[in-house]
């Protein structure tokens, strides 16, 4: 009821301060382009609107400050139940383990099908009652909530252009999702307007790489190092573009340039082990890693910093499909390994790869239970761990059936 009644007043009065709109239309570019702290910054002078609320909830939840977010969007709430900001306060719920949340939120994409938030934000919905449902081995109703929080996230990237607050969450989604290509044509959307954000730019190159444009994203990498050549992320972006190619004289020389220029430099060595290990060098990618472990400089690291290296060590001889080495490799790294909940998923991994199809989904489901109920945003862990357990179920239909 008060809520309804600042609406009204707010209507009637007519002369109440309003919001300059350049700020606003200031904070959305800069949370398009994940400058959260500037977008704060840019809306803290600004008083009494229901989109200046909204928008610092966005900035906030950017910088994951979920408390101070919800606060945000319930002042916003007071003066406007727009389902964007509705969509915004369930999803803080979800967040908060309110598996309640999911269904409201499905409920409001009933009634609002055409919100682009409400749509994406029903990928969170989606996702979460695919978990709790793979988490008790309902599988099949697991893949219809996936395939649901897909197709969520198809349209929400078709009105993009009603939250591009939200754009850097959208495009994280849209590449696991296997929807880069629409994100791809998003960004070069945002470039025309914008030819010169550089976020933008290195946004693209990494789509490019994502739907295996492979000579464009090296073009383009290359290019951006050039222009920044002392910049490590625009290197380890020119790297990553050329971790998937055929060896070449020209790649050879170019990563050795790129390591000599930043020694030491995590990200860029295990580019460089990914690049050997696509050209069936696995065992000198899995010596890089090792050397690089063992040397002074990186073992003095704290564990998050050396951990991008653990993990292509032991991922890279998965993917390649070598069950000994991978086992070797996981063998020799799970000390270090600090959550053993991430020893049990690559333990999934390694009995799928062996074809114990059941003992994998064990290892998996144990995941996923030992993370369900865990307060926070999506955990990347548990997502893998439903793609593996989809992966798994997927295998043990093709598997031949034994004789009795």
């Amino acid at each position: 009821m008060i809520r309804r009644v600042v609406i009204v007043l707010t209507m009637l009065s007519g002369c109440g301060p309003s919001a300059p709109l350049p700020q606003l239309q200031q904070a959305r570019d800069l949370l398009q382009r994940s400058d959260a702290t500037a977008a704060l910054d840019t809306l803290a002078e600004l008083n009494g609107s229901s989109d200046i609320h909204y928008l610092r909830g966005v900035a906030l939840l950017q910088l994951d400050k979920l408390d101070a977010a919800r606060g945000e969007f319930d002042t916003a709430f007071d003066e406007s139940d727009e389902p964007r900001i509705r969509a915004c306060r369930l999803r803080l719920q979800l967040f908060a383990r309110n598996l309640s949340a999911a269904e409201k939120l499905i409920a409001l994409e009933l009634d609002h099908p055409s919100d682009a938030l409400v749509r994406l934000s029903c990928v969170y919905a989606y996702e979460a009652l695919a978990v709790r449902l793979a988490a008790e081995s309902r599988h099949e109703a697991a893949a219809a909530h996936r395939t649901r929080a897909a197709d969520a996230l198809a349209t929400a990237l078709t009105l993009a252009s009603e939250i591009r607050e939200f754009h850097p969450e959208l495009l994280d989604f849209a590449v696991e999702y296997d929807q880069a290509a629409a994100a791809l044509r998003l960004v070069r959307l945002i470039r025309k307007r914008n030819p010169n954000n550089a976020v933008m730019e290195r946004r693209e190159v990494r789509l490019l790489i994502a739907i295996g444009e492979q000579e464009e994203s090296i073009r383009r990498g290359r290019r951006l190092h050039l222009r920044s050549p002392d910049d490590p992320l625009s290197a380890e972006l020119y790297a990553s573009a050329m971790a998937t190619a055929t060896t070449s004289r020209s790649h050879d020389s170019t990563f050795r340039k790129l390591r000599k220029r930043f020694p030491g430099q995590i990200a860029l060595i295990a580019q460089h082990a990914r690049y050997l290990a696509t050209n069936h060098k696995l065992t000198s990618a899995c010596q890089i890693l090792a050397t690089a472990l063992d040397s002074q400089v990186i073992h003095r690291r704290g564990h998050d910093d050396r951990w991008p290296l653990i993990q292509a060590a032991i991922t890279l001889p998965l993917q390649a499909g070598s069950t000994g080495l991978a086992e070797q490799q996981l063998n020799r790294y799970r000390n270090q390994i600090t959550d053993e909940l991430l020893v049990t998923y690559f333990e999934g991994q390694l009995l799928h790869l062996q074809q114990d199809y059941d003992g994998a989904q064990q290892k998996m489901t144990e995941v996923l239970k030992a993370r369900v109920d865990a307060v926070g945003r999506r955990d990347p862990l548990v997502t893998e761990a439903v793609r593996w357990l989809q992966r798994i179920r997927q295998a043990k239909g093709r598997r031949p059936a034994t004789a009795s």
